[in-house]
């Protein structure tokens, strides 16, 4: 909440430094285009868009967040650095500089999550960068169990996954990608 003064208050200065940590992350520089998968209710893109100077597109399936968020884009003056599509996140085309997903992952469910890797890793650009940031599920699904993760694409255009997780590298189910697995202490790389 927001001090008497009108100062930020500790909730928004929280949510303003995980904005940030997301698009140093991401290595953000102006004119580039940011891809936001599961833009939930616009935090990701406006941020962006506003404090590092890149074009985003956000999807979601949600119509009142497509709503929501289309209002703010509008109220903001911002329609020219950002759209907000109303679409399935496996229906993205193109390939953007970088691509984040915030809090979207777990909602992918286990059997679509190869597919979701898939479309991050073709959506982004060769040297390009991905974040997700996902939590863990109350079930302790093997896909759920991730704690996150950051992909990029390298100047070859492979891809390398970094995660954490609980419990076995087979558990992620990431082997049905055809890709090997390297464990290390404390993260899993998988690498084409």
């Amino acid at each position: 909440t927001a001090g008497t003064d009108g100062t930020p208050g500790v909730l928004e200065a929280a949510q303003r430094a995980k904005l940030d940590l997301i698009c140093r992350k991401l290595r953000l520089r102006p004119g580039q285009h940011l891809l936001d998968i599961g833009c939930g209710w616009g935090a990701t893109a406006i941020h962006a868009a506003t404090e590092y100077g890149v074009r985003v597109t956000a999807v979601t399936i949600s119509t009142e967040q497509h709503r929501y968020v289309t209002g703010l884009v509008a109220e903001r003056g911002l329609e020219d650095r950002i759209s907000i599509l109303l679409q399935d996140y496996r229906d993205i085309t193109g390939q953007f500089d970088a691509v984040s997903s915030i809090e979207m992952g777990e909602h992918v469910g286990e059997k679509n999550y190869p597919s979701f890797l898939r479309v991050l890793r073709d959506s982004v650009r060769p040297g390009g960068r991905v974040l997700v940031q996902q939590m863990p599920g109350v079930d302790a699904t093997p896909v759920l169990a991730v704690v996150g993760h950051v992909l990029h694409v390298d100047s070859q255009a492979q891809v390398r996954v970094v995660l954490s997780h609980r419990g076995p590298a087979s558990a992620l189910g990431l082997d049905r990608l055809g890709q090997r697995q390297e464990e290390h202490p404390g993260r899993l790389e998988v690498v084409p």
